[in-house]
């Protein structure tokens, strides 16, 4: 009979481990920093700024508004928001919110646009509709007279339908645009 218990026992040791072995198991995948996982459609990285206890980069969902992400951040029910459409305002990759307390214990907050060079370490993609001479100074192998002549491309031709309309700017050839392409 003791024969007849031990093997029970190897039996249904073996019922046990028999599935974790044949399901097996591995490591999960390892990832970079936070700051610097690649671009992805899903959300928008807007930086929250000034008066907060955490301030820094966040990942909202798509089609977050400005008065979601004052009540996850913001512990103040008086916000005056100094831009046009109030807390309905649309947030978008790549802006700031700068969030400052007024002496009338209001809260106020501020929406700017992250500079290119933010942007690009973030892997948030360029606009070059609404880059200044600044932001396309900052762009690899781009210089600050060619830059100046892209800006004033787009004040004088109209806004840029695709990258490749930047091969009208002298000084822009497909191997410079091949450079630049990706971090638009």
């Amino acid at each position: 009979m003791e024969r007849h218990h031990r093997f029970m026992l190897w039996f249904v040791a073996l019922v046990l481990i028999l599935p974790l072995l044949l399901k097996g198991h591995s490591s999960p995948e390892k990832q970079g920093a936070v700051a610097f996982l690649p671009y992805t459609a899903r959300g928008i990285s807007v930086r929250l700024a000034g008066e907060l206890s955490a301030p820094g980069v966040y990942k909202f969902p798509d089609g977050s508004r400005l008065s979601t992400v004052t009540k996850m951040t913001v512990y103040s029910p008086e916000v005056y928001v100094a831009e046009r459409g109030g807390v309905d305002l649309p947030l978008h990759n790549g802006d700031i919110l700068q969030v400052v307390s007024t002496p009338s214990q209001h809260i106020r907050i501020t929406v700017k646009k992250m500079r290119a060079p933010e942007r690009m370490a973030l892997g948030i993609p360029l606009d070059p509709n609404l880059m200044d001479q600044d932001d396309w100074d900052a762009l690899p192998g781009i210089g600050p007279q060619l830059a100046e002549r892209i800006v004033y491309d787009r004040q004088i031709n109209g806004d840029f339908k695709a990258v490749e309309d930047l091969l009208r700017v002298s000084g822009i050839g497909k191997g410079k645009l091949g450079k630049i392409k990706s971090f638009f």
